[in-house]
């Protein structure tokens, strides 16, 4: 935040330095922050830049008048500069005149003609070249020896604390206008969110009993009002067509608009450089509540003007013509003739011109709401219209019946009725099938406004459904509700990542309702950004880095669909039911909104397939719709058995359809899903049937690959993977099996040997120093030792879970093997088993020799790697991730341990166990790390599918990608 400070202190040295400094003391004995050149101006720079900085950041400018200030130059730019930026000023009177006495003490070599020159030029009083701005002030007395300081001191206190946040927020806006201003007017440096309707508010504010203690700005108007364009999706209240020699009035126009809080389209503000002009006009006026056409002999002949104005004419936009130089009437045509005109041609009389605004100002607030609705139906029906009518961008729900209402009341007027399109695409809107859910929901900053505009109308082009609040909620609506409703409402949770969207407040709180809801989140990276500022529930998902491919856009938004596309059904499902249980709970848990007959069977079947695929799909039931279906299968059950109570001769066939129900539709409950383990033994048998079905593919496969038939082999492999995928759960063998036959098929790769023997998949392999042992490690809990001709030695038990890693001694004499059992275990080369190195609270997943084999290094879940001595003593705890530790391992000399982790980061630790140094830069988790031949360079591969390359201490060399 930049620093603010309550006065600014303007006053000539020759005459007011002490009175200066004594001022300043008392305003700083009260709490005030004063800027004085004094105290304010670091040496060796640019002072008039520091003033100039100075006045900008006061929220009162003090002018302390003595023959000197007023007539000082400096202090005269001080002035202007105040006056330019409506600061509050406040003259402070200190000396009225000096006297012949006083002058030649300052000029001893002075003469009585030199004086009295100096007096006909006004040097020596306060009064003959006093600033205009100043004399029309009332002014505070502060003169020495004449006023009572310290009541006139008094009054000056009051005087600074009289609006004092209305001033406040006049320096910090402007503040804030002037660094838009200075960077080219960006996007990026508008007002968003709070802020923005703070700032717009602040503008509306009218003194009416008493004068303003200032005046916003043009620069303020202009700031505020483009940054509410900029929210309303670059669509204004008013476009102004006019002639290019009518430039200077149309500026004068437009910044009495924007004084009131009204948005402008001008060709000359709005069009970018290298746009296609015609194709933006049209925009810009398909934009606009209303139109202000301004007439004169020029306009009256510019093609442009008259293209704008039928244009205008043909979509029923309100005009409203200005008549600003005289013009024969004759010339102005029938169909604009027709209309009223404002006269504004007395552009020199300012209290003529004034009173003329106020009749536009009236004109523009009249019906406004209807031709807002006007404006923003327009535009979206044109943008249908546009996409070969593209369903996705009907209305839908609260903005539909809103248009609905709109359209009756507008088909009653005889003044801008609805246009055709209008109508046309309501009809559409009201006529479209019921959908119960959107496809996405964008969330992002302000800042990144145009960027997101240009997802959504990709996403719309592909047929997506979204909710964009720049496009989806009405003005004046409760702002966090509707942005909750279209959270609920949506499939998908997209995150726009950047420095502003990371840090907004309005962000994080869109992001942790969908969390609450369970909701599937799609993270876009459209700004480099700090790692751990990421939420927590961000920092889960792999985003899709728009900056890739050199930024291109067709390419990364590809993938964004694809990944949007996936799971597409269990989503839905998700959205559907999770709608359903939150209406259920609004109502106060009534019955009658729980599910029944074919709805619950559907929904007790997307849950059970949740289930049956491993509980691994996202995103996963919340605890009120698992509680919403159990409740609806608990009042089903029971009304089925008032209706067995009803229809006992009924009783055996409806206990058979109900069992078989149960069976076939695996009806979701706790207590059912315990009894029949989790909804899967009653498909057993055929299941069965299909794993044998598997087998055999994968046998066929197999036979096909050996006889050279490789295309064939993959088209099995295929088939066989489908109908894993099909089945969900099968023993472990199988699907190793058939996994093994389609990686053969797709990559034909020709084998060396193969060692058979695993019943699970294997996690790890090591070769013995001399190359004549390999050990395997295994999720079926085992290590197994095999020549390197694939003759099987030995088969090493003990652990109580999957084996994940297992490594020789440089020596080879030892075995070492780290385990999911939160051990390590020590075994002779020969699978004799020697010790279990006990200590980490979790799973234990690498464990490595230093090169001298006197150390054992091992990394865990528990977030610490530990050392131990070759003959299992442990040594040392190294703490300080934050998060799972994947690896570890040592450099060529040991004399340096590197470790890679969940937390993002890489840790560089001396052999002893000391920590040397973090490595940052990694945005999502480390799994490996390694050291170079000569140890001068480490690699590191992480899960944001890049590798780093790190100099030994520590320095990032480069991040490869690709």
């Amino acid at each position: 935040m930049s620093r603010f400070f309550d006065v600014f202190i303007s006053y000539g040295r020759a005459d007011s330095k002490a009175f200066a400094i004594k001022l300043c003391n008392c305003l700083n004995e009260r709490g005030l922050k004063v800027w004085f050149d004094q105290n304010d101006i670091p040496l060796g720079v640019d002072f008039e830049n520091q003033i100039d900085e100075g006045i900008e950041k006061a929220h009162n400018f003090l002018f302390i008048i003595a023959p000197h200030s007023v007539n000082s130059p400096y202090c005269r730019k001080e002035i202007e500069l105040a006056v330019k930026q409506n600061k509050r000023i406040i003259p402070i009177l200190h000396i009225e005149e000096i006297s012949q006495d006083i002058w030649q003490q300052r000029n001893p070599n002075g003469t009585q003609e030199q004086w009295k020159t100096y007096q006909e030029k006004g040097l020596n009083t306060s009064v003959q070249n006093l600033h205009p701005a100043i004399s029309r002030l009332n002014w505070v007395y502060l003169r020495d020896e004449q006023d009572n300081f310290e009541a006139s001191f008094e009054g000056l206190i009051n005087l600074i604390g009289r609006h004092a946040h209305y001033i406040q927020q006049h320096s910090r806006f402007l503040a804030q206008a002037l660094e838009w201003e200075r960077n080219h007017k960006q996007t990026t440096y508008l007002l968003i969110g709070e802020e923005r309707q703070e700032a717009e508010a602040w503008l509306k504010v009218r003194f009416k009993d008493e004068q303003p203690p200032c005046l916003p700005t043009d620069l303020h108007c202009e700031f505020i009002c483009e940054s509410k364009k900029n929210a309303d999706n670059l669509m204004s209240q008013v476009f102004i067509s006019y002639a290019p020699q009518d430039t200077e009035f149309m500026e004068k126009i437009r910044h009495s608009l924007m004084r009131e809080g009204l948005t402008v389209w001008t060709n000359k503000t709005d069009i970018k450089t290298g746009s296609e002009f015609q194709k933006e006009i049209n925009k810009g006026l398909e934009g606009a509540d209303n139109v202000i056409y301004l007439i004169s002999s020029d306009s009256l002949q510019s093609e442009y003007c008259q293209k704008e104005i039928t244009r205008a004419f043909f979509y029923n936009k309100r005009i409203i013509n200005i008549l600003i130089k005289p013009t024969e009437l004759n010339q102005i045509p029938d169909h604009i003739g027709s209309l009223e005109f404002i006269d504004l041609t007395q552009t020199q009389d300012e209290k003529h011109y004034q009173t003329n605004i106020d009749q536009v100002l009236n004109l523009l607030h009249q019906d406004a709401k209807y031709y807002e609705q006007h404006k923003v139906l327009l535009v979206k029906a044109l943008k249908w219209e546009r996409q070969n009518h593209n369903p996705s961008i009907l209305l839908r729900g609260y903005d539909l019946k809103q248009a609905e209402a709109w359209l009756k009341v507008g088909k009653q007027r005889t003044e801008h009725p609805p246009f055709a399109l209008h109508e046309a695409f309501i009809t559409a809107s009201t006529n479209q099938p019921a959908e119960s859910s959107l496809d996405v929901f964008i969330s992002y900053s302000r800042a990144d406004s145009e960027f997101a505009r240009k997802l959504n109308e990709a996403l719309q082009i592909q047929g997506k459904t979204t909710w964009f609040d720049q496009e989806s909620m009405a003005s004046g609506a409760d702002f966090q509700a509707e942005i909750y409703r279209g959270i609920e409402n949506c499939d998908n949770f997209l995150f726009i990542t950047s420095p502003k969207s990371v840090n907004s407040p309005d962000c994080a709180d869109q992001v942790n309702y969908a969390q609450k809801l369970n909701k599937r989140f799609v993270t876009v990276l459209h700004r480099p950004i700090s790692a751990n500022t990421l939420h927590p529930e961000l920092a889960k998902v792999q985003w899709i880095d728009f900056n890739n491919h050199d930024g291109d856009f067709i390419i990364n938004f590809s993938e964004l669909v694809r990944t949007i596309d996936t799971d597409r059904e269990h989503v839905k499902s998700h959205t559907k039911w999770s709608q359903r249980a939150m209406e259920w709970d609004s109502k106060g848990r009534d019955d009658n909104f729980l599910l029944r007959g074919s709805n619950l069977q559907e929904a007790q079947y997307w849950l059970q397939q949740w289930l049956m695929n491993g509980a691994l799909k996202q995103p996963e039931p919340t605890t009120l719709q698992t509680e919403y279906l159990i409740e609806s299968y608990k009042v089903e059950t029971a009304q089925i058995k008032a209706e067995k109570a009803r229809q006992q001769a009924e009783l055996n066939r409806q206990k058979a359809e109900i069992q078989f129900q149960r069976i076939a539709l695996g009806s979701v409950s706790f207590a059912l899903l315990v009894a029949i383990g989790l909804g899967i033994a009653a498909f057993r048998a055929y299941q069965k049937a299909l794993v044998s079905e598997l087998n055999a593919q994968s046998k066929s496969s197999e036979a096909l690959f050996l006889s050279n038939q490789t295309f064939d082999a993959l088209i099995v492999a295929l088939r066989a993977r489908q109908n894993l995928q099909r089945i969900g759960w099968v023993d472990k063998s199988t699907k190793v099996q058939v996994e093994s036959v389609l990686r053969q098929a797709v990559y034909g790769v020709v084998e060396y040997n193969r060692f058979s023997g695993h019943n699970a998949g294997v996690y790890g392999v090591a070769i013995s120093p001399d190359r004549n042992l390999i050990a395997s490690a295994s999720e079926d809990n085992t290590i197994k030792l095999w020549k390197r001709d694939g003759t099987l030695l030995k088969t090493l038990t003990g652990h109580k879970n999957g084996v994940y890693a297992v490594t020789f001694s440089p020596d080879g004499e030892l075995i070492a093997s780290a385990s999911e059992d939160n051990t390590i275990k020590l075994w002779k080369n020969d699978g004799t088993f020697l010790k279990t190195l006990t200590g980490h609270t979790n799973r234990v997943y690498a464990v490595t020799f230093s090169p001298d084999g006197k150390f054992i290094a091992s990394a865990s879940e528990d977030n610490t790697i530990k050392l131990w001595k070759r003959d299992g003593t442990l040594l040392k705890t190294l703490t300080g991730h934050t998060n799972e530790v994947y690896t570890v391992t040592f450099s060529p000399d040991g004399e340096f341990i590197a470790s890679a982790s969940e937390d993002n980061t890489i840790k560089l630790w001396q052999r002893d166990g000391t920590l040397l140094k973090t490595l940052t830069g990694h945005t999502h988790g480390v799994k490996g790390v390694a050291f170079s031949l000569d140890g001068q360079l480490m690699a590191s591969a992480s899960q944001d599918n890049t590798i780093k390359l790190w100099k030994r201490d520590g320095t990032l060399l480069k991040t490869l990608t690709g």
